[in-house]
Parts: C-alpha cells; structure tokens; sequence
C-alpha cells in the first residue's frame, strides 16, 4: 500500500531546503473519473509543469525556486506521486491518447483557469503536445523540455534498456530503491555532471528514493 506520509515528509524536507512552502490541492476530474493532487507555489501568470515518465511534480522544485514572478502548479499526472490511478488501467494507445487529451484542460478546468502557460518534459512532453491539439484555446504559451516520449530516438539509455528486459525489468523494478540506486539513475539520464557537482542534493534524491519506496508511481 502507498504510504503518502512518507512521502510527503521527504518532499517536505526538500521544500524547506530551497526556503518553500508549496500549498496542496486535491481535484476531482469528472471526465477521467479521477482525483489528482497539484501542488501551488507563487502569484502572478499561472503556468502548469507536467512530469515525465516515473516521476510527479515535486520533481520540478529546484527549477520552480527560481519561478518567483509566477504561480507554479505541479501536477502529479493520474498514477504518480500522491495521484489516484486511472480505473480501468489505461490498456492501449487509444486509452493513452483520450487520456493525453483530457488531461490538462480537465485541470484547468478544477483551477478555474481558462489559460494557462505549460512546461513539460519526456512523457509530459507527449500530453502536452496532444493537449495543445485537442484545446489549443488553453494554452497560453509552452514549453518542452528534454526529449518527447514517443519522440523517435537513436539509443535509449542503458538504465531504460534495462527495466524493458523481460524477467530482469520486472525484478529490478521491485528492489528498494536507495540513494546510489537513484544518483545511478539520473547519471544515467544524462546528469552525471548534476549529480558530481552538488545539484542534484540529498534532499532530491531522499525524494525521489521516497517516490519509488513508498508510491505505486
């Protein structure tokens, strides 16, 4: 069973680390039958940021420390971080794009927002990007960051190699996860410099080792 607590403790220490305070909201999305959290952080233009793949919002902290002239909302997508699972399980392509299509403007729509700006990265990249076909009228202006999922690649990373191998993936992807098991991680994403110079933190990385432990993400 999740254990939200847990990680809500983890993500609280990481938001005290960067001097924040995010306030929490809970919506209801009538139209995928879901309830998902969101977190808010700052005043003015608001921008919506959505995750990538195994991840949720909190992974967005240290960039939106910097956002001060703007209201951040992070959004666990359904299934991830503190957000209730699609019921029934999202089971095709077709499932994942109707989902990828309601998504964001049913956010908008709990936040009472006509608009709103939207950064995205990896798999988030892809709901942003057939939100802004499906409801381009909610959409200020967007950014994407990092490689789209479904996006075309020449050479997955070897970390991702590894969980889609038959039998190996699915045991690796129960072990507990651990501190040197998450900075292998994000080496392997490509932020080996990030991880040797200090900027990815402990506070980070017990976050995200809190995610994988304690979430069904």
């Amino acid at each position: 069973m999740p254990d939200f607590d847990a990680l809500r403790s983890a993500e609280q220490d990481l938001w005290h680390s960067l001097g924040l305070d995010p306030i929490e909201h809970r919506l209801a999305l009538p139209t995928l039958g879901v309830t998902v959290r969101v977190q808010e952080i700052g005043t003015g233009d608001p921008v919506l940021f959505v995750h990538g793949g195994s991840s949720w919002g909190t992974s967005w902290a240290n960039l939106v420390a910097s956002l001060t002239d703007f209201r951040c909302i992070l959004l666990d997508r359904p299934g991830t971080g503190c957000s209730e699972p699609v019921e029934p399980s999202v089971g095709t392509p077709h499932d994942l794009t109707d989902l990828a299509d309601a998504l964001i403007p049913g956010v908008l729509d709990a936040l009472r927002l006509p608009q709103a700006h939207l950064v995205a990265t990896s798999l988030g990249g892809w709901f942003a990007l057939h939100s802004a076909l499906h409801a381009p009228d909610r959409i200020s202006t967007g950014a994407i960051i990092g490689w789209t999922g479904g996006a075309p690649v020449a050479r997955l990373p070897f970390s991702l190699r590894v969980a889609n191998l038959p039998v190996i993936g699915d045991v690796l992807g129960r072990l507990p996860a651990s501190p040197a098991s998450v900075r292998a991680i994000f080496r392997s994403l490509g932020e080996a410099s990030a991880v040797r110079n200090g900027h990815v933190t402990p506070e980070a990385v017990a976050a995200f080792v809190a995610l994988l432990n304690h979430t069904d993400t």
